[in-house]
């Protein structure tokens, strides 16, 4: 080692004595630093200039660099490798274990405000997002409120739609037929088949009743008047294109049979309906009825209705056959048919 130490020495001084300008270049313990003759100039300004270049040396690196061979003008600096200090800041002073320990929890503590203060914030938007919601629902159903009570809109729907009433009911049994059978049931029955094939054809229908029960409060002084009242009244609420009332006729002669349908005097869409369904009546129960449809101006429910409607008296029950034959399911089925062919055809009629 002293060996190799001396051969640098003695290339450096032949380098200083000659004004070479050389770099030794070692792969070994020790490492050279460059030296510089100024041709011309004394020691005492080479001397300076290797401070300069020193001091500037340990500015770029951050490491002294030693001067224990600075009077043979060659400068050897051992390479040992430095150990990082876990402890030292990247500023390059050094800090305490306490020093780093406050640091690292003061950035937690403000770390943990900020969180804080986000999840904070975002609750107060979703708060407020919240009521405004709400605050704009309230304002649309008010203005829809408004807007369909002052239009008295009601909800829309293509189809076209049949009220179909099924004539008295509860106390009010109608006709009795001359085998027992009651107007009311027979009325029932038979609206409710008209419902059933005019839905399997798409038509919307309300029934103004669907069981053995009037339209009238146990306490009504006049059932029978409280009763069409508020038929007429679910008629009007509804606002159908047509209504139809189904009854059983009644005569004091047995022999006088046949369907037959009465629309309101005057009524051009009432003539036109009943026509329709007379005509349908005859070819599906009866060719031979000779009976033609009727206009009448004494009927409540024709009077007190704007929708087009018509009273449709499904036969005579004070007829021994047609009594037998309205209590039969299939003729029942029948009547139902061509009472529902009729709307249909008078429906399209008008599309």
């Amino acid at each position: 080692m002293y060996k190799g130490r001396l051969t640098y020495i003695f290339a450096g001084s032949l380098s200083y004595i000659y004004g070479k300008t050389d770099t030794v270049v070692s792969r070994g313990l020790w490492e050279p630093v460059p030296v510089f003759r100024w041709p011309g100039g004394s020691k005492e300004a080479l001397m300076s200039d290797l401070r300069q270049k020193a001091n500037s040396e340990e500015t770029n690196s951050k490491e002294p660099v030693p001067f224990d061979m600075i009077s043979t003008g060659i400068n050897f600096k051992k390479r040992i490798p430095k150990k990082k200090n876990p402890d030292q800041a990247s500023s390059g002073k050094m800090l305490s274990k306490q020093a780093v320990c406050n640091q690292v929890l003061s950035l937690e503590g403000a770390s943990a405000q900020i969180t804080s203060t986000e999840r904070i914030s975002k609750e107060i938007f979703s708060a407020v997002m919240g009521v405004l919601l709400v605050v704009s629902m309230l304002f649309v159903g008010r203005e829809a409120a408004v807007y369909v009570g002052s239009q008295n809109v009601v909800a829309e729907d293509p189809r076209p739609c049949v009220v179909v009433d099924a004539g008295h009911g509860g106390m009010d049994p109608g006709k009795v037929g001359i085998n027992g059978a009651l107007e009311k049931d027979l009325n029932l029955e038979i609206a409710r088949l008209v419902r059933m094939f005019l839905e399997a054809d798409d038509i919307r229908v309300v029934m103004t009743r669907e069981a053995d029960g009037g339209l009238y409060g146990t306490g009504a002084s006049n059932k029978k008047v409280q009763d069409m009242k508020q038929r007429i009244a679910l008629i009007t609420e509804t606002q159908p294109n047509v209504a139809v009332s189904i009854h059983q006729n009644s005569y004091t002669e047995e022999y006088v049979r046949g369907a037959q349908v009465f629309y309101y005097t005057g009524s051009k869409e009432g003539q036109a309906l009943a026509e329709s369904i007379q005509k349908r009546m005859v070819a599906t129960l009866d060719p031979g009825n000779s009976r033609q449809v009727k206009g009448n101006d004494s009927y409540y429910l024709l009077k007190k209705t704007d929708t087009p409607i018509v009273i449709v008296e499904c036969g005579f029950l004070s007829n021994q056959e047609e009594s037998r034959k309205l209590c039969d399911p299939l003729y029942q089925e029948k009547v139902a048919w061509a009472i529902h062919l009729g709307i249909i055809q008078y429906l399209n009629s008008r599309d």
